[in-house]
């Protein structure tokens, strides 16, 4: 049950990503992906994609530049 919810939970966060990658015209682009690897610690892409699979390291890519997206835009409200 534990691990349904957790699932259930990815699926949800990967819509919400994915939706606002969409509305804001966020693409995954190479630094984006470098970002990704240097901030895993590896020196080059290929090692990352070679441990981690290029789908993942996209999805990683596009949940960084969407999380950026909502920090570097966010209002606070008092």
């Amino acid at each position: 049950e534990w691990l349904m919810e957790m699932a259930k939970e990815e699926c949800r966060m990967r819509a919400v990503i994915n939706a606002i990658a969409e509305a804001e015209n966020l693409t995954v682009e190479d630094a984006d992906i470098q970002e990704v690897a240097l901030s895993n610690g590896y020196d080059d892409v290929a090692t990352l994609i070679e441990n981690y699979s290029e789908d993942v390291v996209h999805e990683s890519a596009l949940r960084m530049k969407v999380v950026n997206f909502i920090v570097e835009n966010a209002v606070a409200e008092s």
